[in-house]
């Protein structure tokens, strides 16, 4: 599915919002750098981004990335519109991936990334309170 102008540009809106919580984004389309230049130049009235999409927008004209993520399309050279959040040690910890005709909230996308940070602090507090309780006795002879 194509990636439509609205939704890059409600994500751009956002931009700020994710870069103070430490998250990059990145768009990734099967379509041409070619295409890309002209939508990103095209004015948001013909359905372009109006050189308002302050995050890149990646080439995947082979379909590398839509196949390893497992969104592509073999039969029409499409990928399904999907959103990951990956992780800074690399794991996919949210993945969201949308039918034809479906759109996301970025607000939602936000809120799951800054839940899913609090519950990682919240984990690393419970490693480190664990760590300082089990002190290990060695009984006295």
């Amino acid at each position: 599915l194509k990636l439509s102008s609205q939704e890059l540009l409600n994500f751009n809106s956002y931009l700020s919002n994710f870069q103070e919580i430490n998250c990059e984004i990145l768009a990734i389309s099967p379509d041409s750098l070619e295409s890309h230049i002209a939508w990103y130049c095209a004015p948001i009235q013909k359905n372009g981004l109006g050189e308002n999409v302050h995050f890149p927008l990646l080439e995947d004209k082979n379909m590398r990335i839509c196949k390893a993520y497992g969104v592509s399309n073999e039969d029409n050279g499409s990928a399904l519109m999907s959103i990951f959040v990956i992780d800074t040690n690399g794991l996919i910890r949210i993945t969201v991936c949308l039918d034809k005709g479906i759109h996301v909230s970025v607000k939602d996308i936000l809120r799951m990334v800054r839940d899913l940070q609090m519950k990682d602090k919240e984990d690393e507090l419970d490693i480190l309170r664990h760590s300082e309780t089990s002190v290990t006795t060695t009984p006295l002879d």
